[in-house]
């Protein structure tokens, strides 16, 4: 069988290493046309009844709202249908009825905007279903109609109770608390900053400063049933898991440091630099260039392909084995539909997440299962390397898929890394819609590309966009306050800037 061949990038070594571009995905046009006026009708998906696709919305706090365009039928996803509030199900799914007769939403033309699912039914009825942000709201918006409308919720923790002239009043038996308190002064934190600082540094550190833990106990942590072996094993001293301790305290100190506690911020930041100056001696193999993914017991490491090394970057010293290892894992990693858990050429690589036949769909969850968050890391890493075009075209590629498969507008859990046989494209699988995939994806776009880098500490917005060739021009607008500069207009090209 013919597999299919990952993004792949040539390397060239002068006073630093260059990531140059592949040939696997298609080719962007060099320039784009003048943009017009963006409207919510122009950024409108259609959706046949045949394609059904999911649709869900969130009011950018604790709620969301799941359901298919023509039919809740999904065969995993439909039991999230309906409105729920911090995990609470309200309310599954709703009914209308026009003069008596209810509108079936198999025979609705259908359209998916960003902010509302709109159905045009063929008596000329149109729904649209929208959330409010910061509001636990649902609202229902018909126009058209010719007599008498009803809405009636369904679900298993909705009752109906009372109905008046034109309300109906229901109860919902498991909805959660909306209220939500923003816990956000240092103050308040660093209680907890300090214990888990402290108490990691006591109980969970080796000799040589590292965070140590289980085998499962990173994001990698499928494990097989009923005797918890972990599908992904990763030792004692995983890369990703002493980025993630380096960044702590880093940003401990900091906290320590905006508190006067000197004490706590010096020890904290010699914890940071000795575990920095240890971590290149310790993981990356002189040989081939390659970071290790975790160091066993025994200080052993293991070199298998994963992207975690990708988030481990910060702490080499050397930019060119910091160009190195992001190489590797581009190469060995990234398809055109995202970055993949395992290289292909490791023996314990599951092209297919979902397999029932061969395996468990958890043997493979991370071990060659695409994971669309990751790639925000890879092409942070390429941008980081003056790769943007590059990059830019695994980004749009996650956009082309969010448009036109899966949930309307967002990205999933995963997908398989390679097609099924008879099949151009992997299927998605896992989670239907996932938080953090389309946070990577929104993250590289404001952070990565457009440049975008707020300080709050220091009360400045920092500027400095990595643009494609293909997207042109882009212009920001500052409106001003009475308590920071006047209003200013930035242009900037990939060719030049003006103020």
């Amino acid at each position: 069988m013919q597999f299919p061949r990952t993004l792949s990038a040539c390397v060239c070594i002068a006073a630093s290493l260059l990531l140059a571009a592949c040939h696997s995905m298609p080719e962007q046009s060099a320039s784009l046309p003048a943009a017009g006026v963006v409207t919510l009708d122009s950024l409108a998906v259609p959706v046949s009844a045949d394609e059904n696709r999911a649709v869900s919305f969130t009011n950018k706090r604790s709620a969301f709202y799941y359901t298919q365009t023509h039919r809740n039928d999904h065969p995993e996803h439909a039991f999230f249908r309906g409105f729920n509030i911090a995990g609470r199900r309200i309310f599954s799914d709703y009914r209308l009825t026009v003069a008596g007769t209810a509108l079936d939403p198999q025979t609705a033309t259908v359209i998916v905007r960003p902010d509302a699912l709109i159905r045009t039914y063929p008596q000329g009825i149109t729904e649209a279903l929208r959330l409010f942000d910061g509001q636990d709201v649902v609202e229902v918006e018909v126009r058209g109609a010719k007599g008498d409308v009803t809405l009636q919720l369904s679900g298993d923790t909705v009752t109906h109770v009372q109905s008046g002239p034109g309300t109906d009043a229901y109860t919902a038996t498991q909805a959660g608390d909306s209220s939500a308190v923003d816990h956000t002064i240092v103050t308040e934190l660093y209680p907890n900053v300090q214990a888990s600082i402290e108490g990691a540094l006591v109980n969970f550190t080796d000799a040589s400063g590292y965070l140590v833990h289980a085998d499962n106990e990173t994001w990698m942590d499928a494990r097989r049933e009923p005797d918890k072996i972990s599908y992904s094993p990763r030792s004692t001293r995983a890369n990703d898991i002493q980025a993630l301790w380096y960044e702590q305290l880093r940003a401990g100190a900091e906290f320590a440091a905006a508190l006067g506690d000197s004490e706590s911020a010096t020890r904290w930041t010699a914890a940071a630099d000795r575990l920095r100056s240890q971590f290149a001696h310790d993981f990356m193999d002189p040989a081939t260039g390659r970071m290790a993914d975790q160091l066993d017991a025994r200080d052993v490491p293991n070199l298998q392909v994963r992207p975690n090394a990708l988030f481990s970057l910060q702490l080499l010293d050397q930019p060119d084995d910091a160009a190195r290892a992001a190489r590797q894992a581009w190469e060995a990693l990234v398809y055109p539909w995202g970055v993949a858990t395992l290289d292909q050429r490791d023996p314990g690589f599951h092209p297919y997440h979902v397999a029932p036949e061969h395996y468990h769909k958890d043997a493979a969850y991370h071990n060659g299962a695409v994971w669309p968050w990751l790639n925000g890391i890879a092409i942070q890493r390429m941008i980081e390397l003056g790769q943007v075009d590059l990059a830019w075209r695994l980004f749009t590629n996650t956009n082309e898929i969010s448009l036109t498969r899966g949930v309307v507008g967002g990205s999933p859990e995963n997908l398989d890394a390679y097609p099924h046989p008879g099949e151009s494209v992997p299927r998605l699988t896992g989670t239907y819609l996932q938080g953090w995939s389309n946070a990577e994806q929104l993250r590289v776009w404001y952070q990565g590309f457009l440049g975008i880098q707020p300080d709050l500490e220091q009360g400045v917005t920092r500027l400095a966009p990595r643009l494609p060739k293909a997207f042109g021009d882009v212009e920001f607008n500052s409106t001003g306050t009475h308590s920071s500069p006047p209003p200013a207009t930035l242009s900037w090209s990939s060719k030049r800037s003006t103020a």
